[in-house]
């Protein structure tokens, strides 16, 4: 969830004052649900989407574990890393981006593939699926040694659109410690570098 604080430079702004109620609901351990390091949280109407760098986890409202969503591996429905996921809540589906293995892999609520696509766009950090269309990518450097964003406007077809490319030398720093580089809301998607 987004909070829009206002507040001027320099004042301290107290979570007390900005938050009523905080709920802690303790997520279901079991073999099928450790995890190693934990980079994202999403929570979307009544589920958590949970990042860990091989797989995403999901757990119901009250913290119970459902599944893993990819099967880890090297073949066509399978990733090696999570880079990142979006959830599209207008078609319940959550994708993939799995920038070690240049593809994208779309699931529906119940954790089946859709649609797995193979592409050009490896050594990523971070993506996300357009507002209406398309795709937006931060390569933090690739095989020229240049770092960009980029614009796909389909995964499927080759092309795409160099937003802000950048050299070598900013691309070893851009993305150091912000796994995070998008953010998304009702007007529209933003890029933080």
């Amino acid at each position: 969830t987004c909070l829009d604080v206002a507040h001027q430079p320099n004042e301290y702004c107290r979570i007390p004052d900005i938050i009523d109620d905080i709920n802690i609901v303790p997520l279901q351990t079991s073999d099928s649900s450790l995890m190693d390091e934990i980079f994202r949280i999403k929570k979307v109407e009544n589920k958590f989407y949970i990042k860990a760098s091989k797989n995403v986890f999901v757990f119901d409202n009250d913290g119970r574990f459902e599944r893993k969503l990819a099967k880890n591996g090297k073949g066509p429905n399978e990733i090696l890393a999570v880079t990142n996921f979006y959830v599209n809540d207008q078609n319940n589906t959550i994708e993939i981006y799995d920038g070690v293995n240049s593809k994208n892999i779309i699931y529906d609520h119940k954790g089946n593939v859709i649609q797995s696509t193979k592409h050009e766009f490896r050594h990523g950090y971070d993506f996300i699926k357009g507002s209406k269309e398309g795709y937006f990518f931060y390569i933090g450097f690739g095989v020229d040694k240049t770092g960009e964003l980029i614009y796909v406007p389909n995964l499927e077809k080759k092309g795409h659109v160099d937003l802000l490319p950048y050299d070598e030398t900013l691309a070893n720093y851009l993305h150091c410690g912000d796994l995070v580089n998008f953010a998304q809301n009702k007007y529209g998607t933003y890029f933080t570098r």
